[in-house]
C-alpha cells in the first residue's frame, strides 16, 4: 500500500477534512483494510491528498466566468456577478428567475438571510433567504464540494424539488392545496360562521358573518380572491432550465483565481452553531453571546466569581477569631486559611472532622505569655 493509493483511495475524507490527522489516517486505514501503516506513509499520503483537492479546487474557480456565461445563456433572466479583488474571488451572487418568480408570486414578502459554512480547503459562507435550518440541511451533502459542484448540485436538486411539487399538487384529487386543506379541516368549527351563495355556475360567493368579510371562489378556475388556493401553485410553476456541461460553456477571457487556502486546526465541526438565544439540542438556551449581570454587586460583563466590586465576605465566627480577638503580634500576612490551626492566635476553631478548640492567653509572673489550648469532641 504506497502513499499514492492512500491518497487516491481516501479522496473523499481529505475533501471533507483536509488537514486530517495522521493518527486519524492510520486508524481509518487499520478500521477498513486492517493494514498498519507508519507515520511518515501517512503524512506522505495526506500530502498528496491535500494537493490532489486544492488543485481540484482551484481549477473550479478559474472555470466560474464560463459558468456565469452558461447560466445567462440558458434564461437571461438569471443574475450571476463576481466580485473579484485583483483577479482573485472574493464572492458571488446567484439568482435564478424561476426561483425569484415563484417567490413573488406564491410566497409571503418576507425576507430572512440565513448561512451556513462551507467545508472545503478555502472556507466561505453560504448566504441564502432561508426562514428555518431547513435549507442548510437540504445542502449539507454539497457544501464540502469544489464550487461549482457545490453549485451544480444545489441547482440540480432544486430542479427535482420544483417539479416533484408541481406534480404532487396536480395529481391531487383535491379541491384544496393540502396545507390549506390540513387548515381547513382545524377550522371547521370557525367556519361555521362563513354563509356560502351559489351563483348557480361554478362560483361562490363567501361571506362571514361577524365582519361581513366576502371573497369569491371559482370551482372551475380552482382559485380564490383571498389568494389561499392559488398560491401554492404559482410558487413552483416557473421551471428551472438546465445546463451544459463545461464542455459546451461559452468562453471567457475573464480570470479568476482561488483564494488563500484557509487552515482549520483540529477536527472539522459538523454540528451546526446555535444562534444567541436558540434553544439547544438538549433543550437548554444557549447563553453565548448574552451580556453577564454580577448578582453580588448588579453590573453587566462579569459574574460573581470575577467580582471586584462587593466587599469581601466576612469570615464566620465559629471557624475564624475576630480582629479584636486576635493580639498585633500574633497577626500574620497571609490569609486565616493559609496559617496552620495551631498558629492562629486565640479564638474558637473547628476542624475539618468536625473537633472544636479554644484557645486563650494566660500570663505568668515574669510577664510571658503562654497559649493554652482546650480541645472540644
Amino acid at each position: 500500500m504506497t502513499s499514492h493509493w492512500i491518497a487516491e483511495h481516501y479522496q473523499n475524507l481529505f475533501k471533507v477534512n483536509l488537514y486530517m490527522r495522521v493518527q486519524d489516517i492510520q486508524e481509518t486505514i487499520w478500521l477498513e483494510k486492517g493494514i498498519r501503516v507508519s507515520k511518515d506513509k501517512a503524512a506522505r499520503a495526506r500530502r498528496r491528498g491535500q494537493a490532489l483537492i486544492v488543485g481540484e479546487y482551484k481549477e473550479q474557480y478559474a472555470l466560474l466566468p464560463r459558468y456565469a456565461a452558461e447560466i445567462l445563456r440558458s434564461n437571461p433572466g438569471n443574475t450571476m456577478k463576481l466580485k473579484l479583488d485583483a483577479n482573485v474571488f472574493d464572492r458571488l451572487y446567484l439568482c435564478f428567475e424561476a426561483l425569484r418568480k415563484g417567490s413573488l408570486a406564491g410566497c409571503r414578502p418576507f425576507i430572512s438571510l440565513d448561512g451556513c459554512f462551507l467545508k472545503g480547503p478555502f472556507g466561505g459562507q453560504f448566504v441564502d433567504n432561508n426562514m428555518s435550518e431547513v435549507f442548510n440541511a437540504y445542502i449539507l451533502s454539497a457544501r464540502h464540494k469544489p464550487i461549482i459542484t457545490m453549485l451544480e448540485d444545489i441547482r440540480e436538486g432544486l430542479m427535482d424539488r420544483l417539479h416533484k411539487k408541481r406534480d404532487f399538487i396536480g395529481k391531487k384529487e383535491i379541491t384544496l392545496c393540502p396545507r390549506i386543506q390540513i387548515l381547513l379541516e382545524k377550522h371547521k368549527i370557525w367556519a361555521r360562521g362563513w354563509n356560502a351563495y351559489w351563483d348557480g355556475g361554478f362560483c361562490y360567493g363567501v361571506r362571514e358573518g361577524a365582519t361581513q368579510v366576502k371573497y369569491v371562489v371559482d370551482l372551475n378556475q380552482h382559485t380564490c380572491s383571498c389568494n389561499a388556493w392559488q398560491t401554492y401553485m404559482k410558487a413552483y410553476e416557473f421551471l428551472l432550465e438546465p445546463l451544459n456541461g463545461p464542455q459546451e460553456w461559452p468562453t471567457s477571457d475573464s480570470i479568476v483565481v482561488a483564494p488563500k487556502v484557509k487552515k482549520v486546526n483540529g477536527r472539522p465541526k459538523t454540528k451546526r452553531r446555535y444562534g444567541v438565544g436558540e434553544v439547544t439540542a438538549s433543550g437548554k438556551l444557549k447563553r453565548t453571546g448574552c451580556a453577564m449581570k454580577c448578582i453580588l454587586c448588579g453590573v453587566i460583563g462579569h459574574n460573581k466569581k470575577g467580582c471586584k466590586n462587593a466587599p469581601k465576605q466576612q469570615q464566620h465566627s465559629n471557624n475564624y477569631a475576630t480582629a479584636e480577638q486576635t493580639t498585633p503580634h500574633q497577626q500574620h500576612p497571609r490569609t486565616s486559611s493559609a496559617i496552620p490551626m495551631h498558629n492562629r492566635g486565640v479564638g474558637i476553631y473547628t476542624y475539618p472532622n468536625g473537633y472544636q478548640r479554644i484557645a486563650t492567653v494566660s500570663h505568668s509572673i515574669d510577664s510571658n505569655s503562654f497559649l493554652h489550648v482546650t480541645l472540644l469532641y
